[in-house]
């Protein structure tokens, strides 16, 4: 069925905090496989369908924030989209890209003393 541009819904996240979340992206890009190289772009947050969010090239997506809001003390749904491009000279074969996303819980704050296991001062 190509050439064409399709789009999925790669990962889905539920997400809650009492503070805001960093989300960080390491080595996305393209996918790539014996067949050369396939475009790739990427679109997150809350939305059901990717139809009103911004597409980011696999090689430039590098972190975003979740800010901290009553959204996510009571929790929401969070989606990583994807988007690739394939175009006739692509052959048939096996496609992928290793990547890493971290995330990272803001402005915590130490409650507990290690020592005592009470709160701390």
């Amino acid at each position: 069925r190509k050439p064409g541009t399709y789009a999925a819904n790669s990962l889905t996240a539920w997400i809650k905090s009492n503070g805001a979340i960093e989300i960080d992206f390491a080595g996305f890009g393209n996918l790539a496989g014996p067949g050369g190289e396939i475009e790739t772009w990427y679109a997150y947050g809350e939305a059901v369908n990717p139809g009103g969010l911004s597409w980011v090239p696999g090689p430039a997506l590098t972190s975003c924030t979740i800010p901290d809001s009553g959204d996510i003390h009571a929790g929401l749904s969070w989606k990583l989209w994807n988007k690739i491009n394939v175009v006739p000279c692509n052959s048939a074969c096996e496609y992928n890209d290793d990547a890493i996303i971290t995330l990272v819980v803001q402005n915590q704050k130490c409650w507990i003393d290690p020592e005592t296991g009470l709160f701390a001062d």
